[in-house]
């Protein structure tokens, strides 16, 4: 189960793509926040990953991209 604190790999979806950030597949980072409660409609994490990507360090990652 993935929760806050949890490293995870960013992995192919349809969602990933849909949102352009197809440049952080294969990326590991930690969870720092859990955005999956059963209310919310786009489910996923905000991760903090050790390089920048477009002059950031913390992404949304979709639920179904996240692999822990």
């Amino acid at each position: 189960m993935i929760t806050e604190g949890s490293q995870i790999t960013v992995i192919p979806s349809p969602e990933l793509t849909e949102i352009h950030l197809d440049g952080l597949l294969g990326e590991v980072g930690i969870v720092l926040e859990d955005l999956t409660d059963e209310i919310r409609k786009c489910k996923g994490y905000m991760v903090l990953f050790p390089e920048l990507y477009k002059n950031e360090y913390v992404w949304f990652v979709p639920q179904s991209s996240a692999y822990e």
